[in-house]
């Protein structure tokens, strides 16, 4: 930039100079008009030019061959230029230097057919060739016609021929080394090429195989191989100090996409440093190579920070009835699990690129965590909590893990089960963070949000980390039971009455998980809670994870729902244990006319009232289709709906139809000194029916 500047206003000056007003300056302005000579800097920018092209050539060419066959054109390429700015010079010191002996050398002349003619009466082409041609000769040693006429022309061919033989030397040793070089690398080449025939010769490998195994060596022998820490020694002189800082600085940014490790380096930059210096190497994996195969101990986690890699289960050595293929892609993780558990991979990892991977060492970790108390403790939970979702990964609730994922593994999902002093460390650790850089609490609404979700996340009511990138994020964790009969109708909470308030919903049977606890505790705890009726005739098949994402408090809020697929077994003894055991009355129920105990024993007779809306599922929800279950806290509504039933009601618009039906109803109860009488939810108790909460829509 200065070196710009500078040409700039040179330029500037030299145009005032040059024009008529500058004249009246008379000898003032003859002074500075050495300064023009000053446009010499520009040259400066050559040099910048060839450092770029070489930067650039390191970067992309990857053939050693090629690479050494652009440094020779380099080099040509800076000694034509060398030799024009000699030229140059050499024309102007003809043209303006002063002389001894009365004129330079563009005062002599050339005989041309017989006739005498000056070098300065030629063309400016003719005397630049002239020129040029002159350097070329000095810096080779070579000879041409042209001689020098004054003391300082003399000096000059002198100097000339002093660096003209440096010059050559120079050029002549380096080509001659760069083509010894490429000589005695092939003949090492061929000879270890050689070497590898005659071995697999010997060892009866077959023809087919050999020619694979020689074509692929070939390749990657020519190619040029990226520099690891291996490769440069030096840098173990740096002290340790140093070489943490290096280290992290290296690999920081890849080390904290783990929200784990970004986490530990919030916390103490020194662990960070030390975790970057003994535990994290860089490798350089060439393509078609085994990164991990299956069946193998995994001792390591690896991050993928450029390249492809083809992950691969087959039914030989995984629970998979077939081969399942995975692409992996830059900045992704693997094997995270073989640093908290011991783990044996169950899958095959093969580069189908060059490939730069991140390595860490699950011994390295060990010995970095005990040296900081908070993070001691929070990876000793993390690891627990991990490895419990390991053990117990399998159908029918969940997937078996993989080499790539654990089922409800992830960062936010575990930090939610761990107990909740540790959780709402964590959650206020991130929160202070990132409120000095999240723009949607700079403004005072949004310090409200702030200090609002500060309180939600020490009384335990979410949970708030920062993701890879270092963003906030807040998560809601809710199980949900989708319990099916045989007559594909499944149950459908349409209702819940506290206290005196109603509110109507229609969403399958859900709750939010407590702090520190999993989801398949959550659903024990839903079905002896607001399924009370139901608990132990239920059968689980199977499992699966959604995700909704919206934006609460100013952050992206997830939303994480573990859905339970689950079917109802014997509904016969559930009915009859939910009549004479609960109720302690025989009566008539029908197929779809449940009418269950509750868990406070005040579950009695439905009436109804009329309903004014009319039905948008083609027929109508009656009190002999709706039952309720009681706790101490609220009572719960619940019915039993098709899937596109379901699909119909939660719309908003048909909201005031449940409504309808909810407030038409009234539990009356059989003993007044055991039960109590709740009579018209709409009407009498003069209850509010409300609509769903942020959280209702989770389930």
């Amino acid at each position: 930039f200065i070196v710009d500047v500078t040409m700039v206003l040179i330029q500037w000056f030299n145009v005032f100079v040059d024009s008529g007003d500058a004249r009246r300056y008379g000898a003032f302005i003859q002074v500075p008009r050495a300064f023009r000579l000053l446009r010499l800097i520009s040259a400066v920018r050559v040099f910048r030019l060839f450092r770029t092209c070489q930067t650039l050539m390191y970067r992309y060419i990857v053939v050693k061959d090629v690479l050494i066959a652009v440094n020779i054109l380099v080099v040509f390429a800076v000694y034509f230029w060398v030799n024009h700015v000699i030229g140059c010079g050499w024309y102007a010191i003809g043209r303006m230097a002063p002389s001894d002996s009365g004129g330079g050398w563009l005062q002599t002349s050339f005989s041309l057919e017989g006739e005498d003619i000056l070098y300065e009466d030629m063309g400016g082409v003719f005397l630049y060739l002239t020129s040029y041609h002159w350097s070329v000769a000095q810096t080779t040693l070579g000879g041409m016609e042209l001689v020098a006429s004054s003391s300082m022309e003399r000096v000059v061919s002198i100097a000339m021929l002093v660096a003209g033989m440096l010059i050559s030397s120079t050029i002549v040793s380096v080509l001659s080394a760069w083509m010894v070089g490429i000589t005695f690398r092939d003949q090492a080449r061929r000879a270890e090429i050689w070497k590898l025939v005659r071995f697999l010769r010997e060892s009866g490998v077959d023809s087919a195989v050999a020619l694979r195994v020689r074509q692929q060596i070939e390749l990657r022998m020519k190619k040029r191989r990226r520099l690891t820490e291996s490769d440069v020694p030096v840098i173990e002189l740096l002290s340790s100090s140093l070489s943490g800082e290096l280290r992290f600085q290296m690999y920081g940014a890849y080390i904290m996409s783990l929200p784990l490790f970004r986490l530990w380096v919030n916390l103490s930059s020194s662990v960070g440093k030390e975790l970057c210096t003994n535990a994290a190497s860089k490798q350089v994996v060439p393509s078609n190579h085994d990164l991990f195969v299956a069946g193998a101990l995994g001792f390591e986690a690896y991050f993928l920070i450029s390249g492809l890699i083809r992950y691969t289960q087959d039914p030989e050595s995984s629970v998979v009835k077939q081969v399942k293929p995975f692409l992996v892609r830059p900045n992704t993780w693997m094997c995270e699990m073989a640093l908290w558990t011991k783990w044996v991979h169950v899958g095959t990892a093969v580069t189908l690129a060059e490939s730069e991977i991140l390595v860490i060492n699950a011994e390295a970790i060990l010995n970095a965590v005990p040296k900081h108390r908070l993070i001691h403790e929070v990876t000793l939970e993390y690891s627990q909590l991990y490895h419990h979702r390991v053990v117990t990964a399998r159908p029918p609730l969940h997937t078996w893990p993989t080499d790539l994922s654990v089922p409800e593994a992830e960062f936010p999902d575990i930090v939610s089960s761990m107990p909740l002093s540790m959780k709402a460390t964590i959650g206020i650790e991130a929160l202070q963070r990132a409120a000095p850089s999240w723009s949607n609490w700079s403004h005072p609404v949004g310090r409200n949000k702030l200090t609002s979700l500060k309180e939600q996340v020490v009384q335990g009511f979410c949970t708030v980390v920062l993701n890879g990138q270092g963003e906030p994020q807040r998560l809601v964790s809710v199980t949900v039971l989708r319990l099916e009969r045989t007559d594909d109708r499944f149950l459908v909470q349409v209702g819940e009455l506290e206290g005196q308030h109603v509110k109507a919903c229609c969403k399958l049977p859900g709750l939010k998980q407590a702090s520190g606890e999993s989801p398949v505790r959550a659903l024990d705890r839903l079905l002896s809670n607001k399924l009370d009726p139901f608990e132990g005739r239920v059968e689980v098949l199977a499992s699966e994870t959604e995700e909704d994402h919206h934006e609460s408090f100013g952050i992206p809020t997830k939303y994480c729902r573990t859905v339970f697929l689950a079917a109802l077994t014997d509904e016969s003894e559930l009915r009859l244990a939910g009549v004479r055991s609960r109720i302690g009355r025989d009566t008539a129920i029908g197929k779809k006319s449940w009418a269950l105990a509750e868990r406070s024993w005040g579950l009695g007779d439905f009436n109804a009232k009329k309903n004014d809306h009319p039905s948008p599922i083609g027929r109508d929800i009656s009190p002999q289709d709706v039952f309720a279950v009681s706790t101490e806290d609220a009572s719960y509504y619940y019915t039993w709906l098709t899937e596109a039933e379901m699909e119909v009601l939660r719309l908003a618009e048909h909201q005031k139809y449940i409504s309808s039906v909810i407030s038409s109803l009234e539990v009356v109860s059989r003993t007044a000194s055991v039960f109590s009488r709740v009579t018209s939810v709409w009407g009498r108790a003069k209850a509010s029916i409300s609509g769903t909460d942020d959280d209702d829509v989770l389930w």
